[in-house]
């Protein structure tokens, strides 16, 4: 499960998120659904392969932060990637 306004903050507390995050009281449901989580990798995997692709389709200005498309988002691209690709590993899942 990505939650995508907090999926790539670097300051990711995930104590916090539990304690707070609307679907808290599923989390642990989630978590050890062990055949969800394989069809959800095999998604992103299937997914990954695209992923020139899919960056190539953002709209331009959604990598600025203002309208005069001066002042670029800070979003690393490949290190993004690389932690998608992690996704067959437990660390990926170890949000809990």
């Amino acid at each position: 499960m990505i939650d995508h306004n907090q999926a790539f903050d670097q300051a990711f507390d995930p104590h916090d998120f539990l304690a707070h995050h609307v679907f808290r009281a599923q989390a642990a449901t989630i978590h050890h659904d062990w055949l969800r989580r394989h069809e959800l990798a095999d998604a992103m995997i299937a997914a990954l392969q695209h992923w020139d692709s899919i960056l190539e389709q953002v709209p331009e200005e959604w990598w600025y932060l203002d309208e005069e498309l001066i002042t670029r988002v800070d979003f690393d691209h490949e290190a993004i990637r690389q932690g998608l690709a992690q996704v067959n590993r437990d660390e990926f899942w170890g949000w809990r």
